[in-house]
């Protein structure tokens, strides 16, 4: 998953038999807009570090939670990890875009 594509987001299907998705790449503005929004986010969120600590404070008060807070943080460094892949990748295919 971490190079799927961001221009052909669709499994089971093509991008035609999704309506809603398929008005985003019919219109090169539609496509530069969906780009941008992938770059904020992955900007804003990920290479920021900013999603790391949305919940880590909740989890580590929380006596009803099903993991150690170890788990838990082992847990986020596998997705921060993916995440950096996949932004990684996104940012690569946004180039081959431009």
């Amino acid at each position: 998953m971490v190079n799927y594509p961001i221009d052909t987001p669709v499994s089971g299907g093509t991008v035609d038999s999704r309506p809603m998705l398929a008005w985003i790449f019919v219109d090169e503005s539609y496509t530069e807009l969906y780009h941008t929004y992938f770059d904020t986010f992955i900007s804003e969120y990920f290479e920021s570090g900013y999603f790391e600590n949305l919940i880590a404070s909740y989890v580590e008060q929380d006596p009803t939670k099903f993991c150690t807070y170890e788990e838990f943080e082992t847990g986020v460094d596998t997705l921060k990890s993916f995440c950096l892949l996949r932004a990684e990748s996104i940012r690569g295919q946004e180039s081959i875009y431009k």
